[in-house]
């Protein structure tokens, strides 16, 4: 495997087709969850997967990032706007 690298993974899982930009992997190897793009911060999914299990939790787990939700709720939102604006409706 000595010829494997990080854009060898991102390219193998089709990272950039399905991610949307909230995930990717890290140069350590790990997938990192960046929930708000606008705003950075990302968070190791590994290294949250050992605090799930350290306390006590076992995997799989469920996990919910919010500030997603909200940041695809804005982009639709966004969408509708200007579509509005292109064919003359009142907001």
């Amino acid at each position: 495997m000595q010829d494997w690298s990080i854009d060898k993974a991102r390219s193998v899982y089709a990272v950039q087709q399905w991610s949307g930009g909230y995930f990717d992997i890290g140069d350590n190897g790990h997938v990192y969850a960046q929930p708000d793009p606008d705003h950075g911060g990302k968070v190791d999914l590994y290294r949250l997967s050992q605090s799930v299990e350290d306390s006590g939790l076992k995997l799989p787990v469920l996990l919910r990032f919010s500030a997603i939700l909200r940041h695809r709720t804005q982009l639709l939102a966004k969408a509708f706007e200007q579509a509005m604006q292109q064919h003359g409706a009142d907001s």
